[in-house]
């Protein structure tokens, strides 16, 4: 299919580079860096007010991968912005490398994620601006 699709531009536009047309792994991947870069200092400011007023559920979840047989922990966050619109952003997802799988490791675990994130997200928001 994408190999016609070249086809029909050499044929309209005749001769052209392969790298004028297929961006490099080089450029791809920086252009990921700065896409991640920008949502995460959006997320920092649309996280500054509900966090100042305590208005942020944070939620960890545990999952397995049966087939590579590892489990994950993520943590989510949910939040409401000033126009009322619900929000939520999967902050991370790990491999949750804990042998001890109850509930208060469970627990004792997601909270300290938690803590980093909340401390990350806010103070980063603060620093910002």
């Amino acid at each position: 299919m994408f190999l016609f699709f070249y086809f029909r531009i050499g044929a309209k536009y005749e001769n052209i580079h392969v790298d004028d047309i297929l961006y490099s792994s080089d450029v791809i991947s920086s252009h990921v860096v700065k896409l991640a870069n920008d949502y995460r200092s959006q997320i920092r400011q649309q996280l500054i007010e509900p966090l100042s007023q305590k208005a942020v559920t944070i939620c960890p979840d545990l999952w397995s991968d049966s087939y590579r047989q590892v489990s994950y922990l993520g943590v989510s966050v949910f939040f409401t912005d000033e126009k009322y619109q619900f929000l939520t952003y999967d902050l991370c997802c790990d491999p949750y490398t804990e042998n001890d799988k109850s509930a208060v490791n469970f627990i004792l675990v997601s909270s300290k994620i938690s803590d980093v994130y909340t401390c990350i997200f806010f103070l980063g928001s603060q620093k910002s601006s």
